[in-house]
């Protein structure tokens, strides 16, 4: 994965984990009641967050 080469994903993070990430974000949206775009928005940072590697010059966000 080329994210992964240039530091901008986490090392060990997958092509498998970001699927799984995708199918699960899916089936809550599908099966569950729709957050409001704010809350969304906000919430789906924080997975970003937990895969986003630390790239030289990023500010980690």
């Amino acid at each position: 994965m080329a994210a992964r080469a240039s530091g901008a994903l986490r090392p060990e993070f997958t092509a498998g984990d970001l699927h799984a990430l995708v199918v699960d974000n899916a089936l809550a949206l599908k099966h569950g009641k729709r957050p409001p775009r704010d809350d969304y928005d906000r919430r789906t940072m924080y997975p970003l967050d937990g895969i986003r590697g630390h790239s030289p010059g990023s500010d980690g966000r």
